[in-house]
């Protein structure tokens, strides 16, 4: 539909243009025109006959213009290709309006020969021609023009000069990019690679222009899209558009196994929120996007290795969660340390809860799904068409109550329009109902309690500390961790030192000859001077002239200048605060770093919190001291943990209260998400049924004398995979299977 809008409006503007030269003409005179028409046609016939040729024109420039995208991939230039198409184009539009004039003439009862003669020799008429071929080539600028923009709209919106102004506007945005490019790109020569990411992106682009989205832009080995924030459903059609991609890819494996020798494989970002749209550039100028919220979404997509999963999508860019969650597994997740960023991001990782199949692409029309879109090309809507005109036809000739009477009469194992199935198809659940305690599912990742960044106060090289400076090395407290090499800034201190000394000797004998009650204090502190030891504390004055005396002789001034260059000293040893362990290092032995630059980070190795946030419901079932078991998954250890902390705020974003649990196993490591399971309510006479068996309007389906039969339940509490009902009786058996079109009443046989 995209690409129609786009064909529609160059067309209409190619109509305009060429409609020109009829205007033209008419501001020439009258007598001109009766000059230069046709013998038999008339001067609104001739205008109606060359708009007959250029509609004709147009619709056949959909089919060329692959046939324009085929002669590049054999290798032709775009140069010819637009010379092909311009000549093609010409041809297309004289002969066409020959057949129109064949046509007139025929009506006229003019002949047909003599008339397409005059025709073909008639000066205005090869005027026209001629002035149509030089539309054809500005509307082939014109097509290149908007296909480089991305769509027309766009190219108007920039021609008219709309975005030349920035302005805050409210987009979402999703990036996609290449796993392990850099091997990749060593694997494949240069050319290849090349080759790899076109192929892709190609696929990506079918998808992406049958949707609402619009490719921003190419960055190396990574495609950014974007659409309006207010984009009906976006979060789903984001996502529905990557599983398509996914999906795509590997359809296509055995095409790039025998080209590549490999199938690739990608990995996306969602985020929406207000960017600032300006146009940069002065000779060339491109259309851009600036906002802490691209800035968020590529660092979201860096998190997507670490977190093993494919797909993270921030909780600002989910619309509808609920209408997600029907379609995609979400799992919340926290990010507090996002490389540029101070604030904590919310989102979620996400996987589809059904793995994509070929022949599900029609069936669910309630679903957003692209690849639905790309399957219904015009050709097939065409055939289509087609197909159901003499279907209709067929239906309408053969009358049809009579011969479905007969086919009841010829298979007796059709009864009604009923469906027939096997009871072996069907996967059954006796229920028995009975008391449940349910229990709300909370998410959270393993933080540890102390943690530090390691920042250099001092400029100099990297030497040895009590261990490698490398990741995974542990430390004791008060053990050397790192240091500088400080010779250079300790013979300087040294020797302030030795200057202070000859400052104190100097003022001896005046201490002896005017303050003797102090003097031996003074004598006790020279003789004890060492320069290789920190200064100690200098005595205490006995009288306020004695404190003039020692303060006119820069003895303080200069002591506290030493204290302040031995406190300098010491930072370039720096110690572990708290047992623990190195779990980022950012420099090398050997290497020179300068005041501020971090140089890694180090955490404490035993002592760990669960950072979860939960809903406000669910937060009210938690308080200090509660005592919560948590794990990784359903089969492994279980870790309990204590409610230590609960902000009071709820986060505007995703109106989920932080929660924060010690725990206290060495077990554990950073960054690990847990589950754990919070308390909620008991329900008597109750079942816990799959998700999948609860139809929207609250009812299951039950199998009764071998008959589908829809029963309404009570939903008590819906869990991650599953949901507590009540209204089940004790040997009610429950249908798993589920149904595009359930019909009660559906007949069952052995």
């Amino acid at each position: 539909m995209k690409r129609l809008k786009n064909h529609i409006i160059i067309s209409l503007i190619a109509q305009v243009a060429t409609n020109i030269f009829f205007i033209i003409t008419l501001l020439i005179g009258i007598s001109s025109i009766n000059q230069a028409m046709v013998r038999g046609v008339s001067f609104l016939e001739f205008v109606a006959i060359t708009n007959g040729a250029l509609i004709i024109i147009s619709a056949f420039s959909i089919t060329y213009k692959n046939f324009g995208n085929q002669l590049l991939k054999w290798g032709y230039s775009n140069a010819f290709r637009g010379l092909v198409l311009i000549v093609l184009s010409v041809i297309v539009f004289y002969f066409a309006s020959l057949i129109l004039f064949g046509f007139h003439f025929v009506i006229k009862k003019i002949w047909i020969i003599e008339g397409l003669l005059n025709v073909m020799s008639n000066s205005y008429f090869g005027a026209l021609t001629f002035y149509f071929a030089m539309v054809s080539t500005l509307m082939f600028f014109i097509s290149n023009l908007e296909r480089r923009s991305g769509n027309v709209f766009r190219l108007m919106a920039q021609s008219m000069g709309n975005s030349m102004k920035p302005k805050l506007v409210d987009r979402g945005f999703m990036f996609i990019d290449l796993n392990d490019a850099t091997s990749l790109a060593e694997q494949l020569s240069g050319k290849d690679y090349a080759k790899l990411l076109r192929d892709c992106f190609r696929m990506l682009n079918e998808l992406v222009f049958v949707s609402s989205f619009e490719v921003y832009q190419y960055v190396g080995d990574e495609a950014v899209i974007t659409w309006k924030a207010e984009t009906k459903n976006a979060d789903l059609r984001a996502l529905q558009l990557f599983k398509d991609f996914k999906v795509y890819l590997e359809e296509q494996s055995s095409a790039f196994a025998n080209a590549y020798h490999l199938q690739p494989k990608f990995k996306c970002a969602i985020h929406s929120g207000e960017v600032v749209q300006s146009e940069i550039g002065r000779d060339v100028k491109h259309l851009v996007y600036h906002g802490d919220v691209l800035n968020t979404t590529a660092r979201l997509l860096s998190q997507c290795h670490e977190n093993k999963t494919d797909i993270i999508i921030s909780a600002a860019a989910v619309q509808n969660k609920e209408l997600v969650e029907q379609h995609f597994i979400l799992s919340p997740a926290v990010y507090n340390q996002l490389k540029g960023k101070q604030q904590k991001v919310y989102a979620y990782t996400s996987k589809p809860i059904k793995q994509h199949n070929s022949k599900d692409f029609f069936l669910n029309s309630k679903m957003t799904n692209s690849r639905n879109k790309l399957k219904m090309n015009p050709m097939k809507i065409k055939t289509l068409f087609a197909s159901l005109l003499a279907c209709c036809i067929l239906l309408t000739s053969c009358g049809g109550d009579n011969d479905k009477e007969q086919e009841s009469k010829n298979n007796p194992q059709t009864e009604s329009s009923v469906q027939v199935i096997r009871k072996s198809d069907l996967s059954l659940y006796e229920v028995n109902p009975r008391m449940i305690q349910n229990f709300n599912v909370i998410t959270g990742r393993v933080v540890p309690t102390n943690s530090t960044s390691l920042l250099a106060e001092v400029q100099g090289r990297i030497g040895s500390g009590a261990k490698p400076f490398k990741t995974g090395n542990s430390f004791k407290k008060g053990q050397v961790i790192l240091r500088i090499n400080a010779t250079e800034f300790s013979y300087n201190v040294q020797s302030q030192k030795n200057a202070f000394l000859n400052i104190l000797t100097g003022i001896m004998p005046d201490l002896k000859a005017d303050y003797p009650d102090n003097y031996q204090n003074w004598l006790s502190y020279v003789n004890s001077y060492d320069v290789s030891k920190s200064l100690p504390p200098l005595p205490e004055p006995k009288s306020d002239s004695e404190k003039y005396f020692v303060t006119s002789n820069s003895v303080y001034n200069t002591y506290y200048q030493i204290k302040s260059q031995e406190n300098r000293l010491g930072k370039y040893t720096i110690v572990a605060p708290f047992d623990g362990s190195l779990t980022d290092t950012r420099v090398d032995a050997g290497g020179l770093v300068s005041p501020g630059q971090p140089l890694g980070t180090f955490i404490s190795r035993d002592n760990y919190e669960i950072e979860t946030a939960v809903s406000f419901a669910v937060s009210k079932d938690l308080k200090e001291g509660d005592i919560v078991t948590f794990s990784a998954t359903e089969d492994s250890d279980e870790y309990e943990a204590k409610v230590v902390r609960i902000n009071d705020v709820v986060d505007a974003q995703t109106q989920n209260i932080p929660i924060f649990f010690s725990v206290d196993n060495p077990e554990l490591k950073a960054g690990l998400y847990l589950q754990g399971k919070v308390m909620n309510r008991t329900y008597d006479n109750a079942v816990r049924l799959p998700k999948k068996t609860i139809y929207r309007d609250e009812t299951v389906h039950i199998l009764q004398n071998d008959v589908i039969v829809k029963k309404p339940v009570e939903l008590l509490n819906t869990q991650l995979d599953s949901i507590t009902v009540r209204g089940l009786e004790s040997g009610d058996k429950v249908i798993l299977n589920t149904f595009d079109n359930p019909v009660s009443g559906l007949k069952i046989t052995q």
